[in-house]
Order: structure tokens, then sequence, then C-alpha cells
């Protein structure tokens, strides 16, 4: 079984489920697929502060390798979520 796994999608927006191998926690996350523009930007619901927009629209798309880099990470880190390690 994959450790990612496509659940939907609606317009642009994709739905995963990230699952760790050592605890079995799922993850969700929520994908955007395509271009941004000055339009969809007024459209999405977000819980993003001006600022942190700003911030993390210049790092740009998430990469294949950084989603495997997280991967790695969480399925290296036994305690999962929960802080200690």
């Amino acid at each position: 079984m994959g450790d990612i796994k496509f659940l939907g999608q609606i317009d642009s927006y994709c739905f995963v489920q990230l699952t760790c191998h050592d605890c079995s926690l799922p993850v969700v996350a929520t994908v955007s697929v395509g271009e941004e523009t000055k339009a969809s930007r007024k459209r999405t619901k977000t819980d993003l502060k001006r600022n942190e927009r700003t911030k993390f629209g210049k790092l740009g798309p998430i990469t294949a390798d950084e989603i495997a880099g997280f991967h790695a990470y969480i399925r290296t880190h036994n305690n999962g979520f929960n802080g200690s390690n």
C-alpha cells in the first residue's frame, strides 16, 4: 500500500492522505495545483495572514523532492508529531 493516497480534487485543489509507516498516523493535506492568479487569490479562502501569504508565496511550489524529504523525516521519527524525539 502506498504512503500517499489521492482522495480527490475540487477545482485546482487536490486532497491527499499521507501515512507514516511506523505509527500509521494519517495526515490529510490540501495541495493547490496550477497557477495562482490575482483573481484566484481573491477567491481563495485561507487562514494565512497577509505577511504569511507573501512569505510562503516567495518560496514557490512544493517539489516532489521536498515531499519525499518530509516523508523520510516523519518515517525516521518514531514519535510522530507529538514533539518528543
